[in-house]
């Protein structure tokens, strides 16, 4: 199975019951009294993804990296006898920290637009192109993360053609005075910028 199916089975063991999410709870609370995590763990519950947010995929898998010392030892416990089984591997935790450096980037850029006071419209254009950048330099760098990447920039490319044929994201570019023509002459290659610049002269 997947690093993520497994790691959503686990999230679904622990939340399974208010009773499992006390005991985990708990075990994190004594655990850090008696010092056997070797570091102190942040009292946090565990996150599960929701398909209306696309980042909380991002979310829910750095809180489980965040716990990952007390969910491995805490599969171990007596009171969770018969689900050691479904602990996560180490390449299944190496799989999971490579997906979330894939997810930062989109993240990161989500938590800008938010942000910034810039149009939505016009954020979706500059943000959608530099996820695009990134992700594929992020595969440049890094072998093992291109499976991931080029999944992202697969997608991305989708909603940027859909942009790309239409022309409210050039006009609401050229409208807003800090930006004007300079981001397309700067990113978009020569066809586009022609293209761009008789659409904008024909609307004036």
């Amino acid at each position: 199975g997947h690093p993520l199916r497994r790691a959503r089975n686990i999230i679904r063991i622990l939340w399974s019951s208010d009773e499992c999410r006390r005991g985990f709870c708990t075990f994190i609370q004594n655990g850090n009294k008696v010092g056997i995590f070797g570091h102190p763990i942040p009292e946090l519950e565990l996150l599960r993804d929701v398909k209306t947010r696309w980042d909380s995929v991002f979310l829910m898998v750095d809180r489980l990296r965040t716990l990952r010392v007390a969910i491995d030892l805490y599969l171990e416990t007596p009171e969770m006898h018969g689900f050691s089984k479904f602990k996560l591997s180490p390449d299944d935790w190496d799989s999971l920290e490579a997906l979330q450096a894939v997810l930062s980037v989109p993240h990161k850029y989500q938590q800008a637009i938010s942000s910034e006071l810039m149009p939505v419209l016009l954020q979706g254009v500059i943000y959608l192109e530099r996820l695009m950048t990134n992700w594929k330099s992020l595969g440049k760098r890094y072998r093992q993360l291109k499976p991931w990447t080029e999944v992202g920039v697969q997608w991305a490319t989708k909603y940027y053609i859909q942009m790309d044929n239409t022309d409210a994201y050039v006009v609401t570019m050229f409208l807003n005075p800090s930006i004007r023509f300079s981001w397309i002459q700067e990113q978009w290659g020569k066809e586009y910028i022609e293209k761009s610049r008789k659409m904008i002269l024909d609307l004036v």
